[in-house]
């Protein structure tokens, strides 16, 4: 716009759409609420205010076929509340600038600061992970105020000038008092090392082993300049039905710390991995590093507008390992034991989507797909080589 002459001209949206009610299939309140935040706070980087912002009905009107609403004769969504608090946390205080996580942080972690005359705000989120301790340096009071998406407060002690904030996929704001503040160290996990593996998936894959270790984010929308993610068949429907391994080699042993697994967002038609065991290869035999079990109870059977079932799927997206003891290695892999199909997140959804109402071809439990964006490989700073 600058380049055009319409630098001053002021910046609005004038229509979004983001379902929490997809089609026949499912109410799946908390990602909507997560995405429409989340959309709310890039958006403010770019000079998009809240007054400038507006959403495609918000109440029971309009397209039934484009289910975006946030409040309906039941009460509000989760989005309601999550975009409600969000207002009242920077009411009267401007946005001055994101905050820089470093590196590796600014891909994990979103915040934005804002300052008032009475004090200041910072937003803090992750980008789609569970949820993350963030260690921040606080000058000022014995004490961080913290409060969570649906406003409870919490008094979060400083100790020798340091706080540990938990750091989910919803915002949280720390309302810091006139002379309180607060610095973040960046994360920088040093030099990724991924792309000196080889891949190998046991349920079969056409995609390009490079999509996995080429610095891009891939999606499917056409607009993108480039192409399509590393997807390979996952045939199990159920809690490990059909375990299937993604197995990451080395040509020599590898001192590993980190690793960073980036899937997709459940959509249709995009899977988003759910449960898997992390292992390395030692002595002849795997060995179990982690468990990753994602908060996503089975869906509830209900009787709402549009759709029969309550999913509680959050928007996972990603994974950030961090290990307490490093290991040495050749060879890493991931067990996978559940994805969601689609963008149900089970079975239970898949036998109600249609009850009492005309089939919709468009809603129904997608064929499986394990998709990957990227993955990253960390050695100890000192032999990231």
């Amino acid at each position: 716009m600058a380049a055009h002459g319409d630098a001053k001209k002021p910046l609005w949206q004038t229509e979004r759409a983001m379902a929490g009610v997809r089609g026949n299939a499912g109410f799946t309140g908390i990602s909507q609420g997560i995405r429409i935040s989340l959309q709310r706070d890039i958006l403010e980087t770019y000079g998009i205010t809240n007054e400038h912002n507006s959403h495609y009905y918000v109440n029971v009107t309009g397209y039934s076929d484009v289910p975006t609403f946030v409040f309906s004769e039941a009460g509000p969504h989760p989005a309601a509340l999550i975009c409600r608090i969000r207002a009242a946390m920077t009411r009267g205080r401007k946005f001055v600038g994101k905050v820089d996580f470093g590196p590796t942080g600014n891909k994990i972690f979103l915040g934005l600061r804002y300052q008032g005359d009475d004090g200041s705000t910072i937003t803090l989120r992750n980008l789609g992970c569970l949820d993350l301790p963030l260690e921040v340096g606080v000058t000022g009071g014995e004490s961080l105020e913290v409060v969570d998406s649906f406003g409870n407060t919490e008094a979060v002690p400083v100790n020798g000038g340091k706080a540990t904030v938990t750091v989910s996929q919803v915002p949280c704001y720390l309302r810091l008092a006139q002379g309180q503040n607060v610095t973040i160290r960046p994360w920088n996990f040093g030099q990724n090392i991924a792309a000196q593996a080889k891949f190998t998936y046991s349920g079969g894959t056409t995609s390009d082993p490079k999509i996995l270790t080429d610095g891009l984010f891939q999606g499917s929308n056409t607009d993108l300049p480039f192409g399509d993610h590393w997807h390979g068949t996952y045939a199990g429907k159920v809690f490990n039905e059909k375990p299937e391994t993604f197995e990451i080699a080395f040509s020599r042993p590898r001192t590993i710390e980190k690793v960073i697994f980036y899937g997709v967002r459940a959509d249709n038609p995009f899977c988003a991995i759910l449960d898997y065991d992390l292992q390395y290869f030692d002595s002849g035999t795997w060995k179990t590093i982690e468990e990753v079990r994602t908060p996503c109870p089975p869906s509830d059977v209900v009787q709402t507008y549009l759709c029969n079932t309550i999913m509680w799927y959050l928007d996972n997206n990603f994974f950030v390992h961090q290990f307490k003891t490093p290991v040495k290695t050749n060879k890493l892999r991931m067990v996978v034991r559940r994805i969601t199909l689609g963008c149900i997140t089970d079975m239970i959804v898949s036998a109600n989507i249609n009850a009492g109402k005309p089939a919709n071809q468009w809603w129904h439990a997608s064929g499986g797909e394990l998709e990957f964006r990227e993955i990253e490989i960390y050695g100890p700073a000192a032999s990231a080589k």
